[in-house]
């Protein structure tokens, strides 16, 4: 089966595998049904196992199957337990289903070998593998085996929707098996935007979802794009963390482009395309650094486009969160077409009541009114990121004395404002040099 194909499914997909003589040649098939035979003997199965092969981890499998109160159990040949370190979204969902798997937040992520399947009364073989294709890549597969084709089929379908409901309420990371700093939430409240600006954003956002629930009521899918402009700092991040946070009945995916290569455990663009697809909730999709996604190479733009033109039409009300610091850079196509980003916020630099707000919520030593003010006046040009670190900075200096901490904000914002402007003269200079003569 083709690479893209078999691993097409991160939801739980299963296909048939149809591998050619030539490939059985090569001793593929024979020995996923060598072992597979082999373990089904060994435990006392009385029937020759139909494979049915597809993509998952073996940790999603085993969350899946407990989840429908099966058991998974090693049976020989079992490999070896594969460790994740991170305490990922996965790590989280095992933990309640299969809490033996996981200690002192490192956790299994997966496994090699050959697993039996107890569900309902029913016994089944799994087999998981990495498997070295023709073209030298590495094809990491599960293959089910039970008494008929029927059943297989039936236990994969199982799988998935179990392993979709499983996942419903995480947020799910692609593009990078790291999970991305927006997983944390954002109240309302942490929220600081100009008030017009705040009160136009979440109004529209809101409106969606009212009016994609009735949609949804009339069998019409609605889909609409949002894009979010402006320089870095500017609070587009943490709005959009703020928006996962304030819809929880919509399954959340972010995709973040990492390298031109793909982590082991993450899942790619086509993937989440195919999960967004195949929901059966609502979602919210976050492009993050829309400008750097086709720059990665880990998607074509032409790919991006059609998918933005609605080319795999979601049955469900999908909300496209992208965010950009420079949509020079994004083609035309881009941005003006309607249908693929319906309505563009961009986001401004912080004024003056913004940047005392920030300074107030940023501060973790008591601070009077007068300092604040004195801050927020003169940063003026800076952005919220700079005010975080002019904060953290001064708490840092001051954590021994804490009531220095006044005059350490001082002299911080002298130090970051003057960072910040050899940074900006930097750039000019950069930028002349693009579009002058060269010396």
């Amino acid at each position: 089966m083709h690479r893209s194909a078999s691993r097409t499914a991160l939801a739980g997909r299963f296909q048939l595998d149809y591998r050619t003589n030539r490939h059985a040649s090569h001793g593929v098939l024979p020995a996923w049904l060598g072992v597979l035979r082999s373990a089904a003997k060994a435990r006392g199965i009385d029937y020759q196992p139909v494979a049915v092969r597809g993509w998952l981890s073996g940790a999603d499998l085993i969350a899946a199957v407990r989840s429908l109160g099966g058991e998974v159990h090693p049976a020989d040949p079992f490999h070896h337990w594969i460790l994740e370190a991170r305490f990922t979204g996965r790590a989280k969902v095992l933990e309640r289903q299969a809490p033996e798997l996981v200690h002192d937040r490192v956790a299994v992520s997966d496994f090699l070998g050959v697993v039996e399947i107890v569900l309902d009364e029913r016994r089944y073989v799994a087999l998981r593998t990495d498997q070295q294709t023709d073209n030298l890549t590495v094809d990491a597969a599960l293959v089910l085996g039970g008494p008929t084709l029927e059943e297989t089929l039936a236990l994969a379908s199982r799988i998935k929707r179990a392993h979709q409901d499983l996942y419903a309420s995480e947020l799910v990371p692609c593009g990078t098996a790291a999970t991305p700093s927006i997983a944390s939430r954002v109240t309302e409240e942490e929220l600081v935007l100009p008030q017009e600006f705040k009160r136009d954003l979440l109004e529209y956002t809101d409106n969606f979802w009212r009016s994609a629930a009735i949609c949804t009521e009339l069998g019409v899918a609605a889909t609409r794009g949002v894009l979010f402009v402006g320089a870095p700092g500017t609070g587009k991040t943490h709005t959009v963390r703020h928006l996962l946070g304030r819809y929880e009945n919509c399954r959340r995916f972010v995709y973040v482009a990492e390298s031109n290569g793909r982590s082991r455990h993450a899942a790619g663009f086509r993937e989440m395309v195919d999960m967004v697809s195949e929901s059966e909730q609502p979602a919210i999709v976050v492009l993050e650094d829309l400008d750097r996604i086709c720059e990665s190479g880990t998607v074509t733009p032409e790919f991006l486009l059609n998918v933005l033109d609605g080319l795999l039409q979601p049955q469900v009300p999908v909300l496209w969160l992208a965010t950009s610091n420079d949509p020079t850079d994004l083609a035309e196509n881009i941005l003006d077409r309607p249908g693929r980003f319906d309505r563009i916020f961009v986001f401004p630099m912080p004024e003056l009541e913004e940047r005392a707000r920030l300074v107030a919520r940023y501060s973790p030593w008591p601070v009077d009114n007068s300092t604040i003010e004195d801050i927020a006046r003169g940063s003026h040009g800076l952005s919220g990121a700079h005010l975080k670190e002019v904060c953290y900075a001064a708490a840092l200096a001051s954590a021994e004395q804490p009531a220095s901490y006044g005059s350490a904000l001082e002299a911080e914002l002298a130090r970051v404002s003057k960072q910040s402007k050899k940074a900006r003269d930097y750039a000019s200079v950069l930028q002349s040099m693009r579009v002058g003569f060269g010396v």
